[in-house]
This record gives C-alpha cells, sequence and structure tokens, in this order.
C-alpha cells in the first residue's frame, strides 16, 4: 500500500527564484516517493523559469508549465488541468515542508481512508520560528465529528482563529473534493483563491484527519506576494465572497453556518487587504479600536500585510499621532525592533496583527517588558462586523 497513491503536487511559482530550489528540494526529499510537482511559472520576470528547467531536467517527476503572469489561482487552475493524482497538495513557491509530511499524511490516508488530512503550520521568520497546530482537536473526523468539524472551522470567540486555517497549504486533499474548485476559480479573483477553494471542499468532505504535528514552513519574506503592500483589492475581495456566498446557497439546512463562516472569512479579506474599508477615524475613536484620540501618542505594532496597509490609512487618512511603527522582524527603514519601546513616550499601543495567537503572544513579550496591560490595544471585532454589514 506503502506509495502506491499518486499525489499532485502543485507550485504555482512567481519571482520566487532566490527560495525556489529550497522548495522543490524539501518535495523532492520526502520519504514518499510517489508523486508528481507541476510547477506553474507564472510570467516571472527574474530567472524562476531557468531555475524550473534545471530541477527539472534531474527528476523526471517534476514538470513544467510557463504561461503569462496572471496570479496564483490561475496557476493552480492550470496545474489542475495537467494533473493526474488522487489526492492535492498544494505548495507555495517561496515556502517548504518537512520531509516526512506526505508519508504521515498518507499513512493516515491508507488507515482511515479520509477525504483531507490537516495539519498546522510553522511560521517561518529565519531567525526563529512559531509553531502554530490546529485548534481542532487532533483524530479522525468521520460521521457526527465529521458535521461537527465542518460547522465549527472559526472559532467565533476570538478574534481572529481559525480552528481550521483556510489555507490549502497545510493540506492533503481528495482530488474529486478540490479539483473542480480550483477549476472553477473566475479569473477575476486575484486574492483568497485558497480561501474560496479549501472551505467548500471541507464542507463538501465526508471525513477529514487533524495532525498533532506541523510540517509546513509558512516563510515570512517581506518581498512575498502575499506580504508586500498591494493596491486596492476592492474589486477582487468582492468578487470573491460573492463567489463563495453562492457556493453556500447549495447547502440547504447548513446554509446559515456557512454564511455566517462566509461573512467571517470576507471580514478577514478585508482586514489584510483594504482595511479604510472598515477602519473609520472621527477624532476620538478609530473604530476597530475604540477609543484613540489625536493627543493620544500611539505605537502600531505589526509590520505585516494588515500592519502596512493601517500604517497607511492612519498616516495618510487621519490626524493620529503614530510616534513609532514596531515589529521583531522587518528590515523596512521606518520599522523599529520592540526593545527600543523601553525608551518611547506613548499613551497607547495598537497591536496591527490579526491572528489571535499573535496578537496573544505579542501582549505576552509587551507585558514581560513593563508595558502597562491599558496601554496594549487590539481589535474590536464587532465594531469592524458593524462597519462591514450595517454601514
Amino acid at each position: 500500500m506503502k506509495n502506491k497513491t499518486l499525489i499532485s503536487v502543485i507550485v504555482p511559482v512567481y519571482n520566487t527564484e532566490v527560495y525556489l530550489p529550497r522548495c522543490i528540494k524539501s518535495i523532492l526529499n520526502q520519504t514518499y516517493s510517489n508523486f508528481e510537482i507541476i510547477c506553474v511559472n507564472d510570467g516571472s520576470d527574474d530567472n524562476s523559469y531557468e531555475c524550473l528547467l534545471e530541477l527539472q531536467a534531474k527528476d523526471d517527476r517534476i514538470r513544467v508549465i510557463n504561461k503569462k503572469h496572471d496570479g496564483s489561482g490561475s496557476a493552480r487552475k492550470t496545474a489542475a488541468m495537467a494533473s493526474s493524482g488522487e489526492y492535492f497538495a498544494c505548495i507555495d513557491s517561496d515556502d517548504w515542508i518537512e520531509p516526512n509530511m506526505f508519508e504521515d499524511m498518507m499513512n493516515v490516508v491508507n488507515q482511515y481512508n479520509v477525504d483531507i488530512v490537516m495539519s498546522g503550520f510553522i511560521r517561518d521568520y529565519g531567525t526563529y520560528q512559531i509553531v502554530e497546530s490546529e485548534h481542532m482537536e487532533p483524530g479522525l473526523y468521520d460521521g457526527e465529528k465529521a458535521a461537527f468539524l465542518r460547522n465549527n472551522l472559526i472559532d467565533y470567540e476570538h478574534f481572529a482563529r481559525f480552528n481550521i486555517s483556510a489555507s490549502l497549504s497545510n493540506k492533503l486533499i481528495r482530488a474529486e473534493f478540490v479539483k473542480q474548485y480550483l477549476l472553477d476559480i473566475p479569473a477575476d479573483i486575484l486574492i483568497d483563491t485558497d480561501t474560496v477553494c479549501s472551505y467548500p471542499a471541507i464542507w463538501d468532505s465526508s471525513s477529514g484527519y487533524v495532525m498533532d504535528k506541523c510540517y509546513y514552513h509558512y516563510c515570512q519574506n517581506v518581498q512575498s506576494v502575499m506580504h508586500n503592500l498591494k493596491p486596492d483589492r476592492t474589486q477582487s475581495i468582492i468578487a470573491a465572497y460573492k463567489y463563495l456566498n453562492n457556493i453556500v446557497e447549495k447547502y440547504g439546512t447548513d446554509y446559515e453556518n456557512r454564511k455566517k463562516q462566509c461573512n467571517f472569512l470576507e471580514l478577514y479579506s478585508w482586514c489584510n487587504y483594504h482595511p479604510a474599508r472598515l477602519f473609520e477615524y472621527d477624532g476620538d475613536r478609530l473604530y476597530g479600536y475604540g477609543l484613540v484620540s489625536k493627543d493620544d501618542r500611539v505605537v502600531l505594532y505589526g509590520a505585516g500585510s494588515f500592519g502596512r496597509h493601517l500604517y497607511q490609512f492612519i498616516t495618510e487618512q487621519t490626524d493620529l499621532n503614530v510616534v513609532a511603527f514596531v515589529d521583531k522582524a522587518s528590515n523596512d527603514p521606518r520599522v523599529r525592533k520592540p526593545d527600543e519601546l523601553i525608551e518611547m513616550e506613548f499613551d497607547k499601543i495598537l497591536v496591527c496583527v490579526l491572528l489571535y495567537e499573535i496578537v496573544e503572544n505579542i501582549k505576552s513579550c509587551l507585558t514581560e517588558m513593563g508595558i502597562p496591560e491599558n496601554k496594549i490595544v487590539t481589535i474590536d471585532p464587532e465594531d469592524l462586523y458593524k462597519s462591514l454589514y450595517e454601514h
């Protein structure tokens, strides 16, 4: 049974020549060997395509497709059309995976015949790592337990915390549940292409298994597609959630549950790509963060995608007094290190991070530095929901 089932490994590639060999090597070094790697060069203007051809010449399991630049969703669609595997794995070309990922996941498939195997992430900052397991109890989910999993993919008590992440990259999915979603992604959806495939695939599945290990290194590269500050994505967000809401319509008695999940995912997307759509400032209140006056000396903590978008919004569209932009891992010259906070004078630190576990880690580090908790302000999700769905 070992190595019998073929896995189609989809790798969209765009301007990642520096990281690409590491990514492909981590797949080739898997202890499970029966896979095809379908690499789609999405119109890279660096040497990614040449790098792929060199790698392909060394291992016949690698297939390279070259196309014009049209986004990762289009690249995955191209790969899906060329695939022949019974299970799908999707790996981003600037990330890498542990050598036993496929073997461990296929052992679960062989033992339980599940539709989806799910694991957590290793957020890899180069100099340090944060391990993030899924927040669903490890083990088999079938029958009533599978229904429980499908209905509870999101933890609404904590913003923003996913019981099961919306990423495709940390999962192994039976082709019949995900391939058609990959093929059906409309051309005007340029972001959240993982989300509009992964959650519907889980909703459609009849069984799943949550691993207690993490294998996928999600590398926090400043130059990556997801971490660069991008132009206004309003139309793409609207298109993505119009599409997902149309999918939700088919779920009958589960419609209200799926719709609630969809609303949360949409809110999270607006926060990531266009927070100006959500955040308002009236001189005394920064919606999403509560009472923040123009007299307050404000520190913004978090220079990821969300933090940079929020920094741009606050500095360009409000008169808030931002005294520092802070992050533990950033090479942006505007950004200072957290230990410099000791020497600063400020009234509030706005934590510009979405994911609950990272927010809690930041709060813990700041309080250990002696910063009072009442100076640390995190996102108020109720404010955001009102901004998105009531205005």
